[in-house]
């Protein structure tokens, strides 16, 4: 990973709000006199238009390193991510996970079906999202607009929706499976211990069970074993089952709709070795002025935020699907 300026430093200590070197009001204060610097020196209306574009090159650089830092960190397990130039294209390559067919053959023949080495290169997709925010223009004038918070919460509004679009694609993957490898009911040990030996023995790898968080707390303990306990305690699951690892799929829930982003009553179990997702950002953020001319009769002031995405599945030829009904 690139070296980080001093800008994207600023920028991600904000959101976090772990600013080592200065209380959160100071950093704030530090952005807010560079843009004022941008503008030269004064901040009002015309400073401003005659040097907004200076502005939207700081706000992009913010926006670019702070949704790329919260993405990469939020899916690290199970997400492998590579970015591109806009324009350019992705490309990830994976192993073929298949076991290739053994033959009895007679001694010293080589009568057999040749199978080809397998390398697959994963389709991506793309997505552009945008947010698109307004702020009066009596608030501009005076300078009250706060433009770090503004970028912290353009940047945890793209985490959300890149949430849900991670996971519903992953989920969307991984469905069509044999029923001889899915498991419904109640949640039992053995049951799961059962379809990750199906996976395990199918693949010949180990596994790995994905699942979102309340998914992932479904799945039983072992009630004395106090690495168990701090699991549940500090994740609210387990994070090893029989010896494979539990790893939590981030979950949105859209409270108008009253659903969840990723189902919350499956478990995927899936051969381990490569990350079931790959996905990528296609250059940097991108930020502009729409001040509505000839469509509105206000002096609102709207900005438009985009940043685009790149999203693949790597879906296994051999995978396992637990369904817990309550």
């Amino acid at each position: 990973m690139a070296r980080l300026t001093d800008l994207e430093k600023l920028s991600i200590d904000l959101y976090t709000g772990n600013v080592q070197e200065f209380s959160v009001g100071e950093a704030e204060d530090k952005l807010r006199k560079l843009l004022e610097e941008k503008v030269g020196g004064e901040w009002n209306y015309y400073n401003f238009q005659k040097n907004k574009w200076d502005i939207f090159a700081i706000m992009t650089e913010l926006l670019t390193v702070t949704t790329a830092r919260l993405v990469k960190e939020t899916f690290s397990p199970f997400v492998e991510f590579k970015d591109c130039a806009l324009g350019d294209t992705i490309e990830f390559k994976v192993d073929d996970d298949r076991l290739y067919d053994v033959a009895v053959i007679a001694a010293g023949t080589n009568n057999l079906l040749r199978q080809k080495l397998l390398e697959s290169k994963v389709p991506m997709t793309s997505f552009e999202l945008g947010i698109k925010i307004y702020a009066e223009f009596d608030e501009f004038m005076a300078g009250r607009i706060n433009w770090a918070k503004m970028v912290q919460n353009v940047a945890k509004s793209f985490e959300h929706e890149i949430v849900s679009l991670i996971g519903k694609t992953f989920v969307s993957a991984y469905t069509g499976i044999d029923s001889d490898m899915t498991v419904t009911g109640t949640m039992d040990s053995d049951k799961l211990t059962e379809l990750i030996e199906k996976v395990a023995g199918s693949s010949g790898n180990k596994v790995t069970i994905y699942g979102t968080k309340l998914a992932l707390s479904k799945i039983p303990g072992i009630e004395w074993l106090e690495s168990d306990a701090n699991d549940k305690r500090n994740h609210g699951y387990i994070r090893i089952f029989n010896g494979v690892d539990c790893v939590e799929i981030k979950n949105t829930y859209d409270k108008d709709n009253k659903t969840w982003g990723v189902a919350t009553d499956k478990l995927f179990i899936v051969p381990s070795g490569v990350k079931p997702i790959m996905a990528g950002f296609e250059g940097d953020a991108f930020i502009d002025e729409d001040r509505g001319t000839g469509k509105r009769q206000d002096r609102q002031l709207e900005y438009l935020f985009t940043r685009k995405i790149l999203v693949g599945v790597v879906r296994a030829v051999n995978y396992g699907l637990y369904s817990i009904s309550a």
